[in-house]
């Protein structure tokens, strides 16, 4: 065993005389073991393996489905983190306004947008996974208000009606040039405009707006106030979409997509729903969702 006055001297003669003269004075085994020491503190340390993939996933704050304060960050977030970990990748998870999100996508800073509707353009421009939630697309209107529609566009005309900037709601209603549309940067601010008497109504998704109203503090008792109109406008199917921009995103799409249709031929979405509080639309009728 070396003292410490011993081991000063062998490491000063280590970095005074070079390895191979070290070598010579200390013998082949304690120089190699100096060696590896080395290497593994100049070496920096990832904590993945060299085959591992870590793809970055962005959206907007959307509750109850995906939210930086949800525990979890949203069921949607757990879906999509379980099929990355099926697929063999490390996933990381950013919010932020959701036009921010779109463009960081279309321009290769993240991997992947999730929480999409899909459209046509959306499919063109971005590589859109097979779908892992559905979101039901209603109108709100406030609960003293006489707004109605029928289904179709003519029965819309007379009102101002509040909308997201950058969001796709259906066809006919995105491209109907008749409608008095008015944009917002978020759902809160358009159900904020609402209760406030500032639009007649507003395109949101029912579960979002539920959440919101029951728990935003700025939204107080606003639950009482509002109604949704029937019928609903949709029933949306909900996608990642992967940037064309990043390396190896068709590789990565099919990896996703196999692990999410897994996934959903095993239970485990449907299992992570009810953990999250989600029920079939069998066990609660048109409702389809608790929140705690």
């Amino acid at each position: 065993m070396c003292n410490a006055d011993q081991t000063h001297r062998m490491m000063g003669d280590f970095f005074r005389t070079g390895l191979r003269e070290f070598c010579s004075k200390a013998g082949r085994g304690i120089a190699m073991l100096c060696v590896l020491a080395v290497i593994l503190v100049s070496t920096p340390w990832t904590g993945l393996s060299e085959d591992e993939t870590t793809l970055s996933f962005v959206s907007v704050n959307w509750e109850p489905y995906a939210g930086e304060f949800l525990p979890e960050k949203g069921f949607t977030t757990a879906i999509i983190k379980e099929a990355c970990s099926r697929a063999g990748f490390k996933a990381t998870f950013h919010f932020m306004p959701w036009n921010r999100a779109v463009e960081g996508v279309r321009n290769g800073q993240f991997d992947v947008l999730y929480s999409a509707y899909y459209s046509r353009e959306r499919a063109e421009e971005f590589g859109l996974s097979r779908p892992y939630a559905r979101s039901p697309l209603v109108l709100c209107a406030r609960y003293d208000s006489s707004a109605s529609w029928n289904g179709t566009i003519e029965s819309l005309v007379p009102y101002r009606i509040g909308i997201v900037r950058g969001y796709v709601n259906t066809p006919e209603f995105d491209s109907a040039a008749v409608l008095h549309k008015e944009e917002t940067n978020s759902d809160l601010l358009n159900l904020r405009k609402l209760l406030g008497r500032r639009v007649d109504m507003i395109t949101i998704d029912k579960y979002l707006a539920i959440f919101m109203l029951k728990s935003n503090p700025t939204l107080e008792d606003g639950i009482q106030n509002v109604r949704f109109l029937t019928p609903q406008m949709d029933v949306r199917s909900v996608h990642a979409m992967f940037s064309r921009k990043r390396p190896q995103w068709e590789q990565h799409l099919a990896q996703f997509d196999k692990a999410l249709e897994e996934m959903e031929q095993d239970g485990t979405i449907e299992d992570i729903k009810l953990r999250f509080g989600f029920l079939t639309p069998d066990d609660l009728g048109e409702a389809g969702a608790v929140f705690p």
